[in-house]
């Protein structure tokens, strides 16, 4: 289905810019990504001007043990959000259908607020779309970019439940997503663009994106969920500690925006982040700098 079909589900005022951020993702993936861009265009409603929550809830895409709070989702600006429909034969689960969507609470094409926000949802969209959920076992794992999510599942009264179990490598991720947000934004809607959000991930991933050239490596590592590549450029102890550290500052980034009116937290939580992102990242920077050196080096040697 080409892009004119898929924006006639939207308002028609909806419809210029949603043509434009499709062809845009394209130009920025690349042409080996259009069949992605598509596909996210195609299966994921685009939900503008609606409160988060009551549109999770009206399509049966939240559950009570949701990892995400009901009062966080009311009070959201915008989500990318996905739902798997799972079935037990008596022997094995099974996923029925994925439901998905992207809302945006308060959207207007003329904010650059609001566009870069939905822009946000969209690359958590495209970097979850390819295999996003898997089972294993009797274990619900969920995968969007580096994130990965586990759930232990059970049957009540014959209906298939989640329970959350856990979560890692979101510091990592919302990092990436802040520069796909930021680069998007910069080269189709506003060359000024800066991204405000999660201020302490960003800058680490940004680092090692520019010293390193590593975005298209990233965000390959993103949308595939093959990783190999990565490892082998970072070092596999290199590389877990920097999804842990990454963890760690991303916390603290988000109990920044909790004690936004508290200036003494406040000043707490940032003196605490910023000592993580200046000592604890600059220090694994320096060493994965020096692992660098060393492979370049032997590199060069063994051409000569």
């Amino acid at each position: 289905m080409e892009i004119d079909e898929i924006v006639k589900l939207y308002p028609e005022d909806f419809v210029p810019f949603l043509k434009k951020i499709y062809q845009g993702c394209i130009h920025f993936l690349g042409s080996d990504w259009k069949n992605l861009v598509e596909q996210v265009f195609l299966q994921v409603p685009f939900v503008f001007n609606r409160n988060v929550y009551d549109v999770l809830v009206e399509r049966n895409m939240l559950e009570i043990n949701s990892i995400v709070g009901s009062e966080e989702l009311k009070r959201a600006s915008g989500v990318y959000s996905s739902f798997p429909v799972l079935k037990y034969d008596g022997k094995n689960y099974s996923i029925q259908e994925i439901k998905r969507i992207i809302v945006v609470s308060n959207f207007s094409v003329d904010s650059v607020n609001s566009i870069s926000s939905f822009i946000h949802e969209l690359g958590h969209a495209l970097k979850a779309f390819q295999n996003e959920y898997q089972i294993e076992g009797n274990m619900l794992v969920r995968r969007s970019g580096f994130i990965e999510e586990k759930f232990l599942l059970t049957v009540q009264d014959g209906e298939v439940k989640r329970e959350f179990i856990s979560e890692k490598n979101m510091g990592l991720e919302e990092g990436l997503n802040c520069i796909f947000e930021e680069k998007m934004m910069q080269q189709f809607i506003e060359p000024n663009f800066k991204s405000n959000a999660y201020g302490g991930v960003s800058f680490v991933a940004n680092i090692l994106c520019d010293r390193f050239s590593l975005f298209d490596v990233f965000m390959e590592a993103e949308l595939t969920k093959d990783d190999q590549s990565l490892r082998k450029f970072l070092g596999e102890e290199h590389y877990f500690s920097l999804k842990e550290l990454c963890d760690k500052i991303y916390q603290l980034d988000l109990k920044r925006y909790q004690v936004a009116f508290n200036s003494e937290q406040l000043f707490q939580t940032t003196k605490k982040r910023d000592q993580l992102v200046l000592q604890d990242f600059l220090e694994l920077y320096n060493k994965i700098k020096k692992d660098r050196n060393k492979e370049d080096e032997y590199a060069r040697n063994s051409r000569s």
